[in-house]
């Protein structure tokens, strides 16, 4: 199992999540009485040692949003870089990950401007008061191409994690262009990631 362990290409925290599942799967097989030990037994867990997310300054979120705002790709016409700039605006006001934003549906926003809803990693309750401006702004965000009317950001068909690893792969690109621009800043230098739109928030 070592031997075969020395063989697996990836990051530490892919690696991790592997040997994981290994385990898992052996002691699965021991509690059904397949085997007496589990080959995994002995075999020390894999370190993953992973840079904190960082939060972005206000020069860096204004740099951020210039920069959908540059975007200039067919597929990503104004509405799209609304719906962008809105996804990201509700994550810095609510605290939401990507996961439960891009998913959120319209009847979570209440008429007081604030959502609810519960959790989807955690199943905790949340429930946050969005400024008004911003509530007004999200209640009249375009639906996109592939949108359904029951959601913000999402069609409300297939998989979640589906739509989520879209949105992630656009964030992607947009931080990518924002370190092309001829100037001091560099989101690209940070470990950038959408959850540093929360933590801009939080900073500032």
């Amino acid at each position: 199992m070592i031997e075969w362990r020395s063989t697996w290409v990836g990051a530490g925290i892919t690696l991790a999540k592997r040997q994981e599942k290994v385990c898992g799967f052996f002691h699965l097989c021991r509690d059904l009485g397949w085997i007496d030990k589990s080959p995994m037994a002995g075999i020390g867990a894999i370190k993953v040692q992973q840079s904190a997310t960082g939060y972005f300054t206000a020069e860096e979120y204004e740099r951020f949003f210039k920069t959908i705002d540059r975007w200039n790709d067919a597929r990503w016409p104004e509405r799209e870089r609304i719906r962008l700039k809105a996804l990201t605006e509700l994550m810095r006001w609510s605290g939401l990950a990507i996961g439960d934003a891009s998913t959120l549906k319209r009847d979570r926003l209440w008429d007081d401007g604030s959502i609810f809803l519960y959790r989807g990693k955690t199943g905790h309750a949340v429930r946050v008061l969005l400024p008004p401006s911003f509530a007004a702004s999200l209640r009249n965000v375009p639906t996109g191409k592939d949108t359904g009317l029951a959601y913000f950001f999402w069609s409300g068909n297939g998989l979640k994690k589906s739509t989520v690893a879209d949105w992630q792969r656009v964030y992607r690109r947009v931080f990518k262009k924002a370190s092309m621009f001829t100037d001091t800043l560099t989101v690209e230098a940070k470990r950038a990631h959408p959850c540093s739109a929360i933590r801009s928030r939080l900073r500032h």
